[in-house]
């Protein structure tokens, strides 16, 4: 997910993973899975995620991201890219990492993402 895309999901996407793609895949679609039944059962019909979460995750990212064996010329920095501004495009933080932020808005049931 993120900020200016609302009910849009995007799994394996961009800081998504960084190891095992259908383990990430297969957690990302069941917390989708979770929000869309949080969101039936309490009458929500739009979620995005909010900036401060937004920011949140990309401060992870890119501090995180020295932690790295990839360069910046690797394509993990978007650098086969002519143009395209390099900053790291998976998770440095590993599954633990997004499994806990994602317990944390589950708990909060989901505070701050509906509207």
């Amino acid at each position: 997910m993120c900020h200016g895309f609302p009910n849009f999901f995007f799994p394996g996407g961009p800081h998504g993973a960084a190891g095992n793609n259908p383990r990430y895949s297969g957690d990302q679609s069941d917390f989708i899975h979770r929000a869309l039944l949080y969101m039936r059962d309490h009458g929500c019909s739009v979620i995005e995620v909010p900036t401060a979460a937004e920011d949140e995750w990309t401060t992870m990212v890119d501090t995180n991201a020295a932690l790295s064996p990839f360069t910046e010329s690797s394509y993990f920095y978007g650098s086969n890219v002519p143009g395209k501004p390099r900053r790291y495009l998976i998770n440095p933080g590993g599954r633990p990492k997004l499994l806990r932020m994602m317990a944390e808005v589950v708990e909060n049931d989901y505070e701050g993402f509906l509207s």
